[in-house]
């Protein structure tokens, strides 16, 4: 398997953690386990798509999706040789970039044609270029014009997350939102619609 984490532009870099490459043969009934980590993002598969595990059935993975929070182990395993590219989302970074607030996509895998037609047609031909390392800086091409007309950053929210990081999480919620001068729901809300999950959860 040979995976690798490619930093963004400084123009994105406030939305975008890392981009990241993945290649894999395929292994027969190996199955991947993946814990939450607080981060949405958006896969590109440039081969056979993985399966995901929901409900007692695995499902193929859409081609070209946006995965929003997990809130419990996912389950993965390969149909077939795996080649992705994908993006790792900051926090907040999936909601200020996109434009719309990302509560509903918790736990789920949405297909970026249903979601950002937009989008969905600018990176689709990202998949079919020459090398990994061309579809990265053409991935960051296109997210930097997104980001020149992304929406402001809610600093409430920002703001929580930093106090939640710089503690390791070991901070009240309470605590978090009297700081933020705010009440708690408000910040639950806020939070929710720019993160993803709760501040308690994250």
């Amino acid at each position: 398997m040979l995976y690798r984490q490619i930093r963004p532009s400084a123009a994105v870099e406030q939305h975008v953690e890392f981009y990241w490459m993945l290649e894999a043969s395929s292994i027969p009934g190996y199955v991947q386990r993946v814990i939450p980590d607080g981060r949405a993002g958006i896969v590109l598969n440039c081969a056979d798509p993985l399966e995901s595990h929901s409900n007692g059935i695995w499902k193929s993975q859409p081609e070209c999706f946006f995965v929003g929070q997990i809130t419990g182990p996912l389950l993965l395993r390969s149909a077939g040789p795996a080649k992705m590219i994908g993006i790792q989302f900051r926090p907040n970074g999936a909601a200020c970039l996109l434009g719309f607030p990302i509560s509903a996509l918790t736990d789920s895998a949405i297909g970026l044609d249903d979601l950002e037609q937009r989008l969905f047609r600018q990176l689709e031909w990202v998949r079919d270029l020459a090398s990994p390392m061309q579809s990265i800086q053409a991935l960051d091409h296109v997210l930097r014009s997104f980001a020149e007309r992304r929406r402001m950053d809610d600093r409430l929210v920002s703001n929580a997350l930093r106090d939640i990081e710089h503690a390791d999480g070991c901070v009240s919620i309470k605590g978090v939102a009297a700081r933020a001068g705010c009440s708690t729901r408000q910040l639950e809300r806020r939070f929710e619609d720019s993160v993803g999950i709760s501040p308690k959860l994250f």
